[in-house]
């Protein structure tokens, strides 16, 4: 027989102040009363008792020390071998919906992690587990193992990610890990982001699938496409597709702001139909790179997927030296366009730095 919680039998040190509590004094309280002969037959005078007078009947002892050994036992959790604990595969969703507040300050993600910390302390010496993330790849955080600190130490190190969950995929790895087990069980800790019926399909399997589920449906809406480029034809403009989705039941209305490095550029009202998504190419003008940012004003039950971020490359202008005797037609031309740096001369230059372009009007070239 084997003891999963051996250090429990420290606690048999309680049989100690039983012993002492039984052994001690009894001392009667003194009462004064006018004639004991009433008293007489009743009670009589209990002498000062040694220890081996008090353990003459030690019956009740001996059971209350039975009582306090059964209960330690039970605390030490005995088992008939290693063969029967249970082999359980903790399948983690670090999707970007657990960035959702379960509690107010703290997140799905966070109350899952919480669960699952106390569900490996809970384990026996005979248990093992395994521990895998289902993101948008399903990922073996950590191998099967009986050692609770490993555990722990892989569960510290996963993070959530701003991706959708492929809840099957993490669910055929679970299978897979628990192939060589003849008592093995899934435990699926998640905010049921993803269709019901895909965990009911390996429910139906081999191995038996629990689910444990942080937090309720709230209505939401997010930024599902964003991307940014450079316009092939004009220069100094730039496109930027954008995709807002609503996955609430109810109509929904929101402004999209659209700023490049902290400056607004334009605010988009939005009035979307239950489930509805909303597609546009936006065009804008800028020879400056930066920080893109998209940003919808609403508040719904998820944060993080309510902005989103581009890069925009910074476009350099083009040094461009005119050298006339005078065209302003000319110089207003070069001025209108942002990708040029102008500067006008009144003589040809006899050199020209690399990456400079020279115009001459009007004037001879030297020889």
């Amino acid at each position: 027989m084997l003891f999963n919680q051996p250090i429990a039998w420290i606690l048999t040190a309680l049989a100690l102040p039983v012993v002492i509590f039984y052994v001690m004094k009894i001392r009667l309280r003194k009462v004064r009363v006018s004639t004991v002969m009433f008293w007489e037959e009743a009670v009589e005078e209990r002498q000062q008792r040694s220890l081996w007078q008090t353990l003459r009947d030690f019956r009740s002892l001996l059971l209350q020390l039975a009582f306090l050994f059964l209960l330690v036992a039970a605390t030490a959790d005995p088992g008939l071998s290693r063969k029967h604990g249970e082999t359980t595969v903790f399948v983690l969703d670090i999707s970007a919906s657990m960035q959702a507040e379960n509690d107010p300050g703290v997140s799905r993600f966070e109350a899952a992690c919480r669960q699952l910390r106390n569900m490996i302390l809970s384990f026996r010496t005979q248990d093992q587990a395994a521990l895998v993330t289902a993101g948008p790849m399903a990922s073996v955080a950590c191998g099967l193992t009986s050692y609770q600190r490993m555990l722990l130490d892989r569960l510290n190190e996963v993070t959530v990610t701003d991706s959708p969950c492929d809840i099957n995929t993490a669910l055929k790895v679970a299978e897979r890990l628990l192939a060589s087990q003849s008592n093995g069980r899934i435990v699926v800790l998640s905010d049921r982001s993803f269709a019901e019926s895909d965990v009911e399909s390996h429910s139906a399997g081999e191995f038996p699938v629990q689910f444990v589920q942080f937090g309720q449906s709230r209505d939401n809406i997010g930024v599902t496409e964003f991307q940014v480029r450079r316009s092939p034809v004009v220069p100094s403009s730039y496109q930027v597709l954008v995709e807002v989705r609503s996955f609430s039941d109810q109509p929904t209305a929101c402004s999209l702001e659209l700023s490049l490095e902290n400056q607004l550029l334009d605010v988009i009202p939005l009035s979307l139909s239950p489930n509805e998504s909303w597609k546009r190419v936006l065009d804008q003008s800028s020879i400056h790179g930066g920080v893109l940012k998209v940003q919808l004003l609403t508040e719904d039950g998820l944060e993080s997927d309510n902005t989103a971020v581009a890069w925009l490359p910074e476009r350099p202008q083009i040094p461009v030296t005119l050298a006339t005797s005078g065209n302003w037609f000319l110089e207003q031309v070069l001025e209108a366009n942002d990708s040029v740096r102008l500067q006008t001369v009144s003589e040809v230059p006899l050199s020209v730095k690399e990456g400079e372009i020279l115009i001459i009007h009007d004037l001879p070239v030297p020889s």
